[in-house]
């Protein structure tokens, strides 16, 4: 049986659910082998702000599987400044426009202070839960009279 018919995604995992899924996969003793031809893209159409909650979202999931991954406030500033520089660097090199480089500083700022908030220690309450992990029509699962059946993939 494959590791993916018998371990699954986590379906309440809301973010690094890769991550999550292979953390279980080799505890469970399977075996991970990485394929450098294989090629995935994965974009977002995002404004600040929700660039900023998914990012806290994965982070929190991410020190959650490994605390060691916590950032503190100064390192998330001097990441976003030296990936904001190398972007910038590289936008120059390969002619973008300098309309690109707005969009850089803005994505870099919100990943790195979203990383940052999501190691702090939970201030997660109910009505944050609620927005980051069940936006408006969809069901949240800890109320039971919004449940529907599980996904079967």
């Amino acid at each position: 049986m494959s590791t993916w018919r018998k371990l699954r995604f986590h379906e309440e995992v809301t973010g690094l659910e890769d991550v999550e899924f292979v953390s279980r996969a080799m505890n469970g003793g399977w075996d991970i082998h990485y394929c450098a031809d294989a090629c995935v893209v994965h974009t977002h159409d995002e404004s600040w702000r929700q660039t900023l909650h998914r990012y806290e979202r994965e982070s929190r999931t991410l020190v959650s599987l490994d605390p060691k991954h916590r950032i503190g406030a100064l390192e998330a500033f001097n990441l976003a400044a030296a990936n904001i520089s190398a972007d910038y660097w590289y936008g120059i090199r390969h002619g973008f426009g300098p309309g690109s480089l707005g969009s850089v500083a803005k994505f870099r700022s919100a990943q790195f202070m979203g990383t940052w908030r999501g190691g702090r220690p939970s201030r997660l309450t109910d009505e944050l839960r609620r927005k980051f992990y069940y936006p408006a029509g969809l069901a949240d699962p800890s109320n039971e009279s919004q449940v529907g059946d599980m996904v079967e993939y």
